[in-house]
């Protein structure tokens, strides 16, 4: 079953140049990517009866790009509680795919439940870090 998990829209202003508005934009994207991209890797993974080694290879991936994204916010993280609760997310996120990708697993079944658990650590690591931001 797929259910949809949202959230209502969350606005803040910045103040910042184009450079850290970019690199800013560029995180809150990367999230977004990471955890659709994640959700693709999960239904690849299950369709093409994929070893876990061929999963982990997918995942490493997806934390390899969130990781560069995410790379330039952490010098601006200090600079607000907004930025800190996004950096914080991207931790969260990283880290949960990194677990993912380093763990040990008996067999496909198990490397599925597991992506299936970190999509939703993503999932509720964003919608907390956009509860903050909106507070």
């Amino acid at each position: 079953a797929v259910y949809d998990i949202s959230a209502p829209a969350v606005t803040f202003s910045i103040t910042a140049g184009k450079n850290e508005i970019q690199s800013i934009k560029q995180s809150f994207l990367a999230l977004h990517d990471a955890q659709t991209a994640l959700c693709a890797a999960c239904i690849e993974f299950d369709e093409k009866s994929m070893s876990p080694s061929e999963g982990a290879a997918l995942v490493n991936d997806i934390r390899t790009k969130l990781d560069s994204s995410c790379e330039g916010l952490y010098k601006y993280a200090d600079a607000s509680p907004a930025l800190s609760a996004l950096a914080e997310c991207c931790d969260k996120c990283t880290a949960s795919l990194s677990s993912l990708t380093e763990g040990s697993y008996a067999g496909p079944t198990d490397f599925s439940s597991a992506m299936k658990h970190s999509l939703l650590e993503i999932s509720d690591a964003y919608a907390t870090m956009l509860k903050n931001i909106g507070q």
